[in-house]
């Protein structure tokens, strides 16, 4: 007979509130608590709703770190030239 281990009381404050996070996260609860202070923050103002996006990251391919220095002679630009 397989022996079921009881949780103690200090375990259950443990588990309990992952219990009630997994709930709510399945529920939807938080996305309402998120709605309803975007809501009030937004209808007070203190909302900027401007989003900027980054996209200046440059990645190498795994190559280039053994390309020879300098390059080459000629440069190809995607766009156009500016003077």
């Amino acid at each position: 007979m397989i022996r079921r281990h009881e949780p103690s009381d200090a375990e259950w404050e443990f588990v309990r509130p992952l219990l009630r996070f997994r709930r709510w996260t399945a529920d939807g609860t938080f996305d309402r608590i998120l709605r309803a202070a975007q809501a009030k923050a937004d209808a007070a103002g203190d909302i900027e709703w401007l989003v900027s996006v980054d996209s200046s990251i440059v990645r190498a391919h795994q190559h280039t770190a053994t390309a020879r220095k300098g390059g080459s002679a000629t440069r190809h630009s995607a766009g156009p030239e500016v003077v």
